[in-house]
């Protein structure tokens, strides 16, 4: 839902209410895949030998707290800065949440486990934007962001409370 809705949702709010032009929206989210491919080494660090929730908690807080902060930002650095966290956060879960899942199904089922898993989030990831848009368009650009953040919190306490970690020591 994150990724979508900040690939969706975030051009239309950088234009409309920042006036951002369409390079230097680009450009935010070269910012952020720069995050992520620097992510990469420490989020295979941290998923084999810290720990699986060191990196699916905050790959699910750290957008929660991203999607509270974009609609105060007042320019293109500060939401660049906001970009740089939700790329950090996009690639701790590169493979952290797959892994995860992986860990607690019995080999017999992880195939069938890994395909309702991506399906449950492809499900998320189109409808994410469907509802992102009409949010945008019936109330403003800022509100796609603030009504998707609390889902996001939730499942970070969920991930953090409730979930185990599953790395084997």
């Amino acid at each position: 839902v994150h990724r979508v809705t900040a690939q969706s949702i975030l051009p239309v709010y950088a234009s409309s209410r920042l006036g951002l032009t369409p390079k230097e929206i680009g450009f935010l989210f070269t910012v952020s895949g720069a995050a992520v491919v620097a992510m990469i080494l420490p989020a295979g660090f941290v998923i084999d030998k810290v720990g699986r929730k060191w990196a699916t908690v905050p790959s699910t807080g750290i957008p929660a707290l991203a999607f509270l902060l974009i609609p105060f930002a007042q320019n293109f650095f500060q939401l660049a800065v906001i970009l740089a966290f939700l790329g950090i956060s996009n690639g701790l879960s590169l493979g952290s949440l797959a892994t995860s899942t992986y860990d607690v199904v019995p080999p017999s089922a992880r195939g069938r486990l890994q395909a309702t898993r991506r399906t449950i989030a492809e499900i998320g990831g189109t409808g994410a934007p469907l509802l992102g848009g009409f949010l945008a368009d019936r109330f403003s650009p800022a509100v796609p962001f603030l009504a998707y953040a609390p889902l996001l919190v939730f499942a970070a306490v969920l991930l953090a409370l409730v979930g185990r970690e599953t790395l084997d020591r």
